[in-house]
């Protein structure tokens, strides 16, 4: 993850007093010099991920480099250290022996995240299709956090949309993620299937009893999203509404639904409710404005008693 340069200054102190302490300690120094590399690895490009590293940086780059080897002098078998410094060779300094080590940091160490996924990088670079798909699946369930960058490598870098859709699975939260990237990309088909995706795996969870309130709510908003019967989504959002009665946001579109449904008084019931949870809450407040200049909303007030 990015860091301020502060909070790496003082992460890169901390683990170079442990390192100093315990000199043979190989996880200090592994971990100190990839402080290093993360505090100066920060700029990438946009387009292909690709880390940017400034002239003025290289001198640290390659001295980062050089501590990385000596890592691995004191313990020759910790393979996250040969992955690291495999990856800044090989995609940072264009050093081809850098592949020769990405590949040996994951023949060491097969079970950590940053191996597999390096290693699949590697095959990325060198047009090994069936092999990347396989080490980028096992980093990602080693560490969720990669799975951004996967999507990124399918769909920016290699253009293979259904492999991010593949890797997602039937992981709703990756399935939006991945649904966003396509829309980004304008690959609208395949955002399309993604959402009909989702839409089908939610439409399964809130048919069984145990449903959650969320599981509801999202549904009503993809019904909303893919324009879909006004019924079908304000049922959703009162069901949601029922099994967690204080969510004013969901409480709020149930009252646009109503609105457009030109159910204005049930919108304006909905609305005051809002307000009632919240006092002062300024969108509550303007529905309720709004809605009170309707005739209908009009004819509905003067009948109370």
């Amino acid at each position: 993850g990015k860091g301020t340069d502060a909070e790496y200054a003082r992460l890169i102190s901390h683990t170079r007093s442990a390192a100093d302490y315990e000199p043979e300690n190989i996880t200090y120094r592994h971990w100190l010099n990839v402080y290093r590399w993360r505090s100066v690895s920060q700029i990438t490009d946009p387009d292909t991920g690709q880390t940017i590293i400034s002239e003025a940086l290289m001198p640290t780059v390659q001295d980062i480099v050089a501590e990385f080897h000596k890592a691995r002098i004191v313990c020759p078998t910790y393979g996250p250290s040969y992955s690291m410094v495999g990856q800044i060779e090989k995609f940072v300094l264009n050093d081809e022996s850098g592949a020769e080590r990405i590949r040996k940091g994951f023949r060491l160490a097969p079970c950590d995240p940053i191996a597999c996924f390096v290693a699949g990088c590697l095959d990325v670079s060198q047009g090994r299709d069936e092999d990347y798909v396989e080490k980028f699946e096992k980093a990602v369930q080693l560490d969720g956090k990669l799975f951004r960058d996967v999507v990124k490598i399918y769909v920016n870098y290699l253009s293979r949309p259904h492999l991010a859709m593949s890797a997602a699975g039937n992981n709703i939260d990756r399935l939006y993620r991945v649904a966003g990237v396509f829309e980004d990309m304008q690959y609208n088909d395949f955002a399309e299937q993604t959402w009909e995706k989702i839409k089908d795996l939610l439409e399964a969870q809130c048919s069984r009893p145990d449903a959650r309130a969320s599981a509801f709510a999202s549904l009503g908003d993809i019904y909303k999203r893919k324009k879909q019967d006004n019924e079908a989504t304000i049922e959703c959002y009162r069901r949601a509404l029922a099994l967690d009665y204080g969510q004013v946001h969901w409480r709020l579109e149930l009252a646009r639904l109503l609105a457009e449904a030109q159910r204005f008084p049930e919108a304006m019931h909905q609305a005051k409710i809002c307000l009632q949870l919240r006092p002062q809450l300024k969108t509550a407040e303007k529905l309720v404005a709004d809605f009170s200049v309707n005739p209908a909303v009009f004819e509905d007030e003067i009948k109370l008693p």
